[in-house]
């Protein structure tokens, strides 16, 4: 008898195996998120530290005020914090987490970077973690575009808003 048991139990677990298989691939965007790309232009308020500082543990970073492109409207400001976690003489990563502050919430970002030794941030994509508000579901990722110090920055936000 237990031959026979086993025998429906490999029947069955085909079946199982073979509708799974069938089944249709779940969509990599889920079900009722809502996309938004959003362009902004970063007038810088103030930084901090010493972008080219090799040192593991150094930090820099800056604020700015955020413009809704292309109309150049008011979307809030932006500050962000870099942390030196490994460096080299040819090249230094960096660990930096971003938050854009809005009247409508907050979007949070995070994201890591390996770059030349000295070079300027350039551009860099980073996760969006979350927010508050509006953004409370917010997950996606942004593209920052940074200049070297004493110029503006641009960001391009791609949010899905999970329901």
């Amino acid at each position: 008898m237990p031959i026979l048991r086993s025998r429906h139990c490999l029947a069955a677990g085909t079946l199982l195996l073979a509708a799974a298989m069938s089944a249709p691939a779940m969509a990599t965007e889920p079900r009722g998120s809502d996309k938004q790309t959003i362009r902004l232009s970063l007038e810088n308020t103030s930084r901090f530290g010493n972008f080219g500082n090799q040192v593991p543990g150094a930090e820099f970073g800056s604020t700015s005020n955020a413009f809704r492109e292309p109309e150049h409207r008011a979307f809030g400001t932006f500050g962000i914090q870099c942390t030196v976690l490994r460096a080299t003489r040819t090249e230094a990563t960096t660990q930096c987490v971003g938050t854009f502050d809005t009247p409508h919430g907050q979007i949070t970002t995070q994201g890591i970077k390996t770059r030349p030794a000295g070079a300027p941030p350039g551009d860099f994509d980073q996760a969006i973690t979350g927010g508050t508000g509006r953004y409370r579901r917010a997950a996606g990722f942004v593209t920052i575009s940074a200049s070297a110090p004493g110029g503006d920055d641009t960001a391009v936000l791609h949010i899905v808003k999970l329901r």
